[in-house]
């Protein structure tokens, strides 16, 4: 057994879309907890095997003009279109193994952790090789579509990775009730459930007042909010058909900000415009970078996420929490085990606008309420989902389990 100081991690993405300098937040916070823990780690996405001089903003748009390509927005091309990028995947995932196989010499990492993604088996087949500890991050849904060529051996391939790695991390307790139901072993599926950073996402007073300065919005007026993507899932509609609501029943002193971008934009702009809301109940700005996140948010009164998938619960929900904001969100079980209903936010009928408005309307009239409910959030998050205490704790339990340490330290 060795000294966690001396421990080295190899977090893998894999996606031949992934870059190591283009990371999201949540990757980059889990490497600086684990570093900050005193481990070792070496952080490489499959897209780093073809470097691009390429920002982060070009990166996040180039994703966006992806998605807008004419071939993708017509569904009988679907099979083609997939079955095309699988054989990218594939042709990728020969040129991982590859590499991977001299990292590991280079390196020699004591365990080897990988963010799921599609037809990616050159981690899990290179640390059963080595006789190193694999962890699998598994997402849901990575092969949503139903025909292509390849669709069953990607099946297949996720299968086999939850089975055969030795840990599996899901991020809620309706991941886990899944893949025990698919056989896969119970006791190595560890529920890490999503995180903040609470010192990167507390209240600034100051930037807040700018950003309603910004939008030209008084103190009286309660700011209601949504930051992220126009996803399906995301039922960015549901939102708009609740302001329609709220004004028939003559709620005033509230707008809603909508800061994002996505596939659903366009027909939610026109839902707006059809009800005469867009700006004047409804402002609608777009995408903008991570860091000016924590600010937009310390100009809210109230954090919405109209509509969500009902196997997780969006890491948006912590960082709203963070921000002292009374978050309203759809009641699905992954979200009942973030939010104390009442407590700390509430939960509205899932594709239910009615329930939807009923829920705003109440911390709309009622500022005490908005207030206490806020400060219990951040509450809750400081005594749960630090990434200190969910992700730091996790791998630590791992290196514990799998003997890479010589004890489990009792971080907490």
């Amino acid at each position: 057994m060795g000294d966690i100081k001396k421990a080295n991690i190899l977090y893998l993405c894999g996606c031949r879309g992934f870059r190591s300098d283009c990371s999201g937040r949540k990757i980059l916070e889990m490497i600086r907890c684990w570093q900050s823990l005193g481990y070792k780690v070496t952080h490489f996405s499959g897209g780093d095997l073809y470097p691009i001089d390429m920002s982060y903003d070009e990166d996040i748009k180039a994703k966006q003009d992806y998605h807008k390509k004419w071939y993708r927005k017509l569904s009988f091309m679907s099979p083609l279109v997939q079955s095309y990028s699988e054989m990218k995947d594939l042709a990728h995932d020969q040129r991982m193994l590859e590499h991977l196989n001299s990292m590991v010499v280079k390196d020699k990492p004591d365990l080897i952790w990988e963010r799921a993604s599609r037809l990616s088996m050159a981690g899990l087949t290179v640390a059963k090789a080595k006789g190193i500890p694999f962890v699998h991050e598994w997402i849901d849904h990575l092969i949503p579509y139903r025909f292509s060529l390849y669709h069953g051996k990607a099946v297949r391939a996720e299968e086999r990775k939850n089975h055969d790695s030795d840990y599996v991390v899901v991020v809620s307790e309706k991941l886990k009730s899944n893949l025990t139901t698919q056989g896969v072993q119970k006791d190595k599926i560890l529920v890490v459930q999503n995180a903040v950073n609470p010192s990167q996402f507390r209240v600034d007073a100051d930037a807040g007042k700018n950003y309603r300065k910004e939008l030209n919005l008084s103190d009286e007026v309660v700011l209601i909010g949504y930051l992220g993507s126009y996803a399906f899932y995301h039922d960015m509609k549901r939102l708009i058909l609740a302001a329609n609501i709220l004004r028939r029943r003559n709620v005033s002193s509230f707008k809603i900000l909508m800061v994002g971008t996505g596939k659903q934009y366009p027909e939610t702009v026109e839902l707006a415009e059809k009800f005469g809301l867009l700006d004047k109940m409804i402002m609608m700005k777009p995408w903008v970078k991570p860091e000016i996140v924590p600010q937009i948010l310390s100009a809210l009164d109230v954090a919405v996420l109209p509509g969500c998938t009902n196997i997780i619960c969006p890491i948006k929900v912590q960082e709203y929490m963070s921000l002292e904001l009374p978050s309203v969100i759809p009641d699905y079980s992954p979200n009942r085990d973030v939010i104390n209903d009442g407590l700390t936010g509430m939960l509205f009928t899932p594709g239910n606008e009615q329930s939807l408005a009923d829920k705003l309307e109440v911390l709309i009239k009622d500022q005490n309420l908005r207030v206490r409910m806020g400060r219990q959030a951040r509450s809750e998050v400081i005594k749960r989902f630090s990434w200190e205490k969910t992700w730091g704790k996790a791998l630590n339990e791992i290196m514990g389990f799998a003997g890479i340490i010589s004890e489990k330290r009792n971080l907490f």
